[in-house]
């Protein structure tokens, strides 16, 4: 699977929101069927997406109880197909968005931009491991 196709999932996918599911899928190197990876319910809502050097996908998955996002894990989409979580950020403030935008740098490294309403606010670097760190004074930011 090229760069080219997991850019066509996330944007398939990030197209997809009003749905009642989301569906991720990717062209099948062998024909020109699409290839269905993975359904989320609609409480789930992919955003934030990026790509590494590797040709993985990054994305964040929110999941609503109605009132808020309870979950807001970072998941990786790796070349193959299959797909990992990375770490939740956890749940956020009514009103608020949780992760939104996401980059990659050449170590592996995601800088994930995180509104939460609490002290959590901020822009965080999450490490190939999962381990979490916010850049110092981004906390002070606004809108990260």
């Amino acid at each position: 699977m090229s760069w080219r196709q997991l850019f066509q999932i996330s944007y398939f996918a990030v197209g997809l929101l009003a749905s009642p599911g989301i569906v991720v899928f990717a062209n099948s190197p062998d024909s020109d069927r699409a290839e269905v990876l993975r359904v989320f319910d609609r409480d789930q809502s992919p955003e934030g997406i990026t790509t590494d050097g590797s040709g993985n996908l990054y994305f964040s998955l929110r999941q609503t109880d109605g009132n808020r996002f309870v979950r807001n894990q970072l998941v990786r989409l790796l070349a193959s197909g299959d797909f990992s979580l990375i770490t939740d950020m956890g749940p956020v403030e009514p009103d608020m968005i949780g992760i939104l935008g996401l980059a990659a740098d050449a170590d592996g490294n995601i800088y994930c931009a995180f509104t939460s309403g609490d002290e959590r606010h901020g822009l965080w670097k999450i490490s190939p491991s999962g381990e979490k760190e916010r850049l110092p004074g981004s906390n002070q930011i606004v809108l990260p």
